[in-house]
């Protein structure tokens, strides 16, 4: 089932990734704009529950793979005197564990706790790349390799991660974890480092670092698009999801699997010389990109495939949000979530199994710099769109698209007449902006999402 209209929680990695865990908007928190990066304490509160622990709990072995971009444990790692954030070995003991997916109830966790464009791989003379070079007081030790919290060899050599062959190495080791639940007579130490049992279900969240910048997919993938490095990129994420998918098959276990794809903000602004250069973009027919708050910032491919519930080849129109994950999941397995988790989480289950057209009236949108939206029915009001976006949105993509709006600010738009936001309503209908101003007003002062 390919839903349409699906929207991302958030408009950067960090913040998606927070309401995709809980099922609650990131700006319901102290963090309200930015990302966290991989130095920073753990962004999910203590006894939250998420995806991970709220299956953990119903007796699934829960898998964490990639990028994680949450914050983490570096606290108990920590050596006497460390100040500040300081991730190296100066301040911290990689002889012990950092823990991430585990503090929010994975059993098992391979990842990489942040993901930026510095690094040495662009200094070797790769197609794209800028000749940067990664001085060693820039050393990004959260881009290392953490294993049930523990880096590898405890001494990781922070300049040697090459982003090209991360990006198949975390695919790899989903191939392995499914391959180790499928084998269960010749487990042995690969299921013990996984920390799975016998014949408990799973739930893997594979977050690839791919298509995010930098662009470095691996040399077998270069020039196989020809559409350029972003391009390869995207092949390279599908191969790895082909690999997933022959993997569960291999060991009889597609058939029993829910799988669900989809991504985590916009394409990044280098999008536009792309559209002009190959005649396409992962925009599509929409507006926006990474950031901010017009469509294509938030509204993201989504994607499910469950054998026997979901009719193959679905659509649905139906306005959803990632937040809605942890309230499907409870609802899949006949529980209704607590007081103080998923307050911004709506179950699409009826959805999925073709009962409802509909679960949600209203949600909310979450641009970079802090500021919300609200969308009802056909309606979004934006009363503070970013204006670092409209400084990079080209004239010429304006004039191409066709859009009118003569300055940043306020902005309404139905998208049901113009769904690529060409034309500013604000001042033409003072009613519909102030309804939706006293719904958005209503969402932050109740704590929780106030309609279904």
């Amino acid at each position: 089932m390919s839903f349409t209209d699906a929207h991302a929680p958030g408009t950067v990695c960090s913040a998606s990734r927070y309401g995709i865990m809980t099922g609650r908007y990131s700006w319901r928190t102290s963090v309200k704009q930015g990302i966290i990066y991989g130095d920073h304490p753990p962004w999910i509160e203590p006894g939250r529950m998420t995806l991970a622990s709220l299956l953990r709990d119903a007796g699934y072995d829960t898998a964490a793979v990639g990028k994680w971009h949450l914050g983490s444990d570096w606290d108990a790692a920590a050596r006497p005197g460390r100040e500040g954030n300081d991730c190296m070995p100066s301040g911290i003991d990689f002889s012990r564990p950092v823990h991430s997916g585990h503090a929010v109830g994975f059993t098992y966790d391979f990842l990489h706790l942040d993901w930026n464009a510095a690094g040495p791989e662009l200094a070797r003379s790769y197609p794209g790349g800028n000749g940067s070079t990664l001085l060693p007081e820039m050393q990004d030790c959260a881009r290392w390799y953490f294993e049930n919290g523990m880096s590898e060899g405890g001494d990781p050599d922070f300049l040697a991660f090459d982003m090209r062959e991360a990006q198949l190495r975390f695919g790899e080791r989903c191939v392995e974890y499914i391959d180790a639940k499928g084998d269960a007579t010749g487990r042995g130490a690969a299921g013990s480092r996984l920390n799975q049992r016998d014949d408990a279900p799973f739930f893997l969240y594979y977050a690839p670092p791919m298509p995010h910048t930098p662009v470095v997919p691996a040399d077998r993938f270069l020039g196989m698009s020809g559409a350029g490095l972003y391009g390869d990129f995207v092949c390279e994420f599908d191969w790895i999801i082909g690999r997933i998918v022959n993997a569960l098959e291999r060991n009889d276990l597609l058939d029993d699997t829910m799988i669900i794809v989809s991504s985590d903000n916009g394409p990044e602004n280098t999008c536009y010389p792309r559209i002009r250069e190959f005649g396409h973009a992962s925009m599509g027919p929409f507006r926006g990109v990474k950031r901010d708050m017009w469509e294509t910032g938030h509204r993201m491919p989504f994607i499910v495939s469950w054998p026997g519930v979901v009719e193959p080849g679905a659509t649905c129109n139906a306005v959803v949000g990632q937040t809605d994950l942890l309230a499907t999941f409870s609802d899949m397995l006949g529980a209704s979530l607590p007081e103080g988790a998923g307050e911004d989480s709506v179950s699409i289950l009826p959805l999925l199994r073709g009962e409802r057209d509909r679960v949600r009236d209203s949600i909310v949108y979450h641009a970079n710099e802090g500021p919300l939206a609200i969308r009802r029915g056909d309606w979004v009001l934006m009363e503070e769109p970013s204006v670092v976006s409209w400084q990079l949105e080209p004239d010429w993509f304006r004039e191409e698209r066709g859009i009118v709006s003569p300055e940043p600010g306020p902005q309404l738009f139905d998208l049901a007449e113009d769904p690529y936001q060409r034309h500013n309503l604000f001042d033409r209908r003072p009613a519909t902006v102030e309804e939706l101003r006293a719904l958005l007003a209503e969402h932050v002062a109740a704590g929780r999402s106030v309609d279904g």
